[in-house]
């Protein structure tokens, strides 16, 4: 069986170019993670703030017509849920960050320039592929956070209505 010779590295300056997009591509990865972290914070912080809201309101809201009581045991039940999936949403999950540096000094120390920076490239882009299911992920915890709260909101208000309606 003949040995496959690996395909031929593309010129230095291709080589320098790819790293320098791939390598912000990962950074927009970075700059989307701490995007979606700071609008999860805030959603859990304006959850917990209706979550209260809820709760300040129970006595009043637990003695109106029926169904106010319904729709604010509703509202507390996904509000709760709502702080569960931030909680979720800003989990510690790692998004990746590769080459390690001591296997890289290790393997590439005294490899030619061109080499070490095609193993460079295909690491990184290799890293950004690993990056994509986290993040859409996080996306999608974030999505059903936003929900949450809305229809949390969108329960106390019907409550807090039919509490303040006199017929």
């Amino acid at each position: 069986m003949a040995e496959t010779s690996p395909p031929p590295l593309p010129e230095r300056d291709q080589l320098v170019l790819l790293l320098a997009q791939v390598e912000a591509r990962i950074g927009d990865q970075r700059d989307e993670w701490e995007g979606m972290d700071r609008k999860s914070t805030t959603i859990l912080g304006a959850t917990g703030v209706l979550f209260g809201l809820v709760v300040n309101n129970a006595d009043k809201l637990v003695a109106s017509p029926d169904p106010a009581p319904r729709f604010l045991l509703s509202a507390l039940v996904v509000l709760v849920g709502g702080i569960v999936v931030g909680m979720l949403t800003l989990a510690p999950r790692r998004i990746a960050n590769v080459p390690e540096p001591v296997p890289l000094l290790e393997h590439y120390a005294g490899a030619e320039h061109d080499r070490t920076l095609g193993v460079l490239v295909a690491t990184k882009a290799q890293t950004f592929g690993l990056n994509r299911p986290v993040l859409a992920s996080k996306l999608r915890f974030l999505v059903v956070q936003m929900a949450l709260l809305a229809i949390g909101a969108g329960f106390l208000v019907v409550a807090l209505l039919i509490g303040e309606w006199k017929p």
